[in-house]
């Protein structure tokens, strides 16, 4: 997994949400769930992550909006 929009997003911000543009590329087995952390806490649909389904050889590109909490956050 990459981060396509890495060199756009802003080390801060008051927003309650942050985009993410990622890219996933399945080589040889196939990536079925990503699962993205904030401050430690699974935050998009919990332990059960976003469901991706890609299939060995092939990629995909993902917009993802991360739920952030008050304060610091670490995703």
């Amino acid at each position: 997994m990459k981060i396509v929009n890495e060199n756009a997003l802003a080390p801060f911000t008051n927003n309650k949400q942050y985009p993410l543009q990622v890219s996933i590329n399945a080589a040889s087995v196939p990536a079925k769930k990503l699962l993205v952390f904030v401050n430690g806490t699974p935050a998009i649909n919990g332990s059960a992550g976003l469901d991706i389904s890609v299939e060995p050889g092939s990629a995909s590109i993902q917009d993802l909006s991360v739920p952030l909490a008050r304060g610091r956050n670490n995703i």
